[in-house]
């Protein structure tokens, strides 16, 4: 996709840094999350958009080491999700390079930023899926975060977890947008399990113990089948991405 971008690239644990022919910063790293599809289309896309730009990305696949291929947010054969692992352990349990990183999240990558945005100098989530969140967690100083909410996401809850939050992360929503706006092609409608995961702040130990699996999230909290819009937007897309570079340009004053 990006042969004439790249000088080198290397795969660190579960990560992919790609290194452009004349990197603008030796020690930044744009590094990309993917949501519950899996690594994709949409995470390649945004990284050929920052590689054109002389930056060095990161294409952090969260999901192989635990052998899974995607979440599929469904209560029907073969689809059914029976994962044993603890989403603390699939979203947090990541062995990130020792670069300067600034990082984009989408959806379920959207929540490992809030997760781990101690580690990143810049975060920016989008429609980030917040599945539960702990009193340690809304108590975090979140000024170096940004979530992008499309207005028209019904599958994503983000409202809960900003009310709670201490220091939250700035906000910026995208007018006339739905979840996967910034997923290049798409334009689709879904039937997914919507589990109706508490909206207060729960236990450290309850926390740890959810896991995306079917069978126990609906034993311990039920779910409402919802019909979700999926739907990329060009115009959103790109705004988005330039202001990205801007808040870099003006962290980082590239152009002195």
């Amino acid at each position: 996709m990006f042969n004439d971008l790249i000088s080198k690239s290397v795969i660190q644990d579960n990560i992919l840094i790609i290194s452009p022919n004349n990197p603008i910063r030796d020690n930044l790293l744009i590094l990309i999350s993917h949501g519950s599809s899996g690594l994709g289309t949409t995470e390649f896309n945004i990284a050929e958009f920052f590689l054109k730009r002389g930056f060095k990305v990161g294409l952090l696949d969260y999901f192989s080491k635990f052998n899974i291929d995607k979440l599929w947010w469904s209560d029907l054969e073969p689809y059914v999700d029976k994962i044993e692992n603890s989403f603390y352990e699939i979203l947090t349990n990541i062995n990130f390079p020792n670069y300067e990183i600034v990082h984009l999240g989408f959806s379920l990558g959207g929540f490992l930023g809030i997760l781990n945005s101690h580690m990143f100098i810049k975060n920016y989530c989008f429609y980030p899926g917040i599945i539960a969140f702990t009193n340690e967690i809304i108590n975090k100083d979140y000024n170096n975060t940004t979530v992008f909410i499309p207005k028209f996401d019904n599958w994503c809850d983000y409202s809960y977890f900003e009310k709670h939050c201490k220091i939250p992360p700035q906000k910026i929503i995208i007018e006339k947008a739905y979840h996967s706006f910034m997923s290049k092609n798409k334009d689709i409608e879904i039937y997914v399990n919507k589990y109706i995961t508490p909206i207060t702040p729960i236990s450290e130990n309850e926390f740890m113990m959810l896991k995306p699996k079917h069978y126990w999230l609906n034993e311990k909290y039920n779910f409402n089948i919802e019909k979700i819009r999926l739907k990329y937007d060009h115009f959103s897309c790109i705004l988005c991405l330039n202001h990205i570079l801007k808040d870099l340009n003006e962290y980082y004053n590239f152009n002195s």
